[in-house]
């Protein structure tokens, strides 16, 4: 016979119940608190025990990822540009309809030509999502590298939505790869069905039947994790940078906190040298960049500052304070820099032991070679060239010599050479230095001079 489970849960209980009296016979009177505990909810199942599924979003078409053939410019040389990392938004990264974000690329400059001033990334295709038309690059030497951004807004609806971009030079000349920003805007969530309210239970007063067992709560503490940004080194490249020529600044990055510091912005300041860091000062970049927790990283970018002298560069991580941060008090590092003067080639006055040669016979020019910047140059080119009378200097005409000459700073020299004439006639001369432009100089537009009269050569 099957006894029923009141029953057997009353004689389990009676010992218990004995055993309870006779504590509180030996003592002193003890106040039970009675709480009662509902029983978990179970879970309510769909029609049919359906689940919900939500459809995966569209994806867009891809364009080709095969770079074009690098194009020729009337220089000679090549343009051209090649991904080398996402710093930001990877693809395929999931944003909620209407979020702004940075996407940032590191891009390289892999053809011959260096990127001019005026040379822009800009939209070719795919979905624009709110990002501008194009955005300006910086002045980039072949194989150098630099971060591009653009700031985009993700659409309203569900899907996969991707923007492609291309560079393009000053004239107009697209080239390099297709970069792109593709990002994931999810489908809104199913709402479970709704579930009815729970029943309340009438309270139950303790009975001699009745053992509760009470269990203390313990607050739980959230302790916040946050990054820590600091600027562990700035190193130049090369350590003293002539004026007007691009230089390299590496920044060494630590990021000491307990989470990582996506996105944040790198700033480097040209000052005074001994201004305070951060401080005022013309800023020579903004960029973008990420490090994870406990990790370190270095940061490159190029620079360029026109004139001579002695200055500081000074590196602020985060200055907008978007990174919540452990201590916001050590984001800046101050670095010296001297910036080397430019040389200033040119040529000052042509002189002939005789104007009037014969043909085959030996005779010397003598060009007076100045430098009027405060920089030397240890190497340069003059030429020298027979033309016809009126015709431009520099211009066309025959090389009657190539040589070598280096001159101080603010220095200045006579230079001779020994060379014949093949033909009879009448000619003017045409001095040119480094007319293969090697040497940066603070004016280009006078190394060239014309006689001041013409030699005639006889047969």
């Amino acid at each position: 016979m099957t006894q029923s489970p009141t029953k057997r849960v009353s004689l389990l209980l009676v010992p218990a119940v004995l055993l309870l009296l006779a504590a509180l016979a030996c003592g002193p009177t003890v106040t039970v608190v009675v709480t009662a505990t509902l029983p978990p909810e179970q879970p309510t199942a769909t029609a049919e025990g359906a689940v919900p599924v939500t459809t995966a979003p569209p994806t867009a078409a891809l364009p080709t990822e095969s770079p074009p053939p690098e194009p020729t410019t009337a220089a000679g040389c090549t343009l051209g540009a090649r991904w080398v990392a996402d710093v930001t938004v990877p693809d395929n990264t999931a944003f909620a309809p209407g979020t702004p974000f940075v996407k940032t690329w590191r891009v390289r400059n892999s053809g011959t030509c260096a990127w001019e001033p005026g040379t822009r990334l800009v939209f070719i295709s795919g979905e624009p999502m709110g990002g501008p038309a194009m955005v300006d690059v910086p002045a980039l030497a072949p194989g150098a590298q630099t971060d591009v951004s653009v700031s985009l807004v993700a659409p309203s609806a569900p899907g996969t939505y991707r923007a492609n971009y291309q560079f393009q030079a000053p004239d107009g000349t697209r080239f390099g790869a297709v970069i792109w920003a593709q990002i994931v805007v999810p489908a809104p969530a199913t709402a479970p069905p709704p579930t009815e309210a729970p029943t309340a239970t009438p309270a139950v007063s303790p009975s001699p039947t009745s053992i509760v067992i009470v269990t203390p709560i313990v607050p739980t503490i959230i302790i916040p994790m946050q990054a820590d940004l600091t600027v562990q080194a700035v190193d130049l490249r090369p350590a003293t940078p002539s004026a007007g020529s691009t230089f390299a600044i590496d920044i060494r990055i630590a990021n000491n906190g307990l989470t990582n510091a996506s996105n944040f912005n790198v700033r480097a300041l040209r000052q005074a040298r001994g201004a305070a860091c951060p401080g005022p000062g013309l800023v020579l970049f903004d960029r973008r960049f990420s490090v994870n927790a406990g990790q370190t990283a270095t940061f490159s970018e190029n620079a360029r500052i026109d004139d001579a002298g002695d200055y500081s560069i000074c590196v602020i991580l985060d200055h907008t304070g978007e990174i919540p941060e452990t201590n916001e008090n050590n984001n800046a590092l101050q670095k010296d820099i001297t910036i080397a003067g430019l040389p200033d080639l040119y040529p000052f006055y042509i002189g002939m032991n005789t104007w009037s040669p014969r043909v085959g016979q030996d005779v010397s020019a003598s060009i007076t070679l100045r430098n009027g910047g405060n920089a030397p140059v240890p190497d340069f080119t003059v030429r020298l060239l027979r033309q016809a009378p009126g015709t431009a200097c520099p211009g066309p005409g025959l090389v009657l010599f190539d040589a070598r000459a280096s001159l101080d700073a603010n220095g200045s020299q006579v230079f001779y050479q020994t060379f014949r004439f093949t033909e009879a006639g009448e000619f003017q001369l045409c001095a040119v230095l480094d007319h293969v432009n090697r040497v940066a100089e603070s004016n280009e537009d006078n190394n060239a001079i014309r006689s001041d009269r013409n030699v005639v050569v006889s047969p």
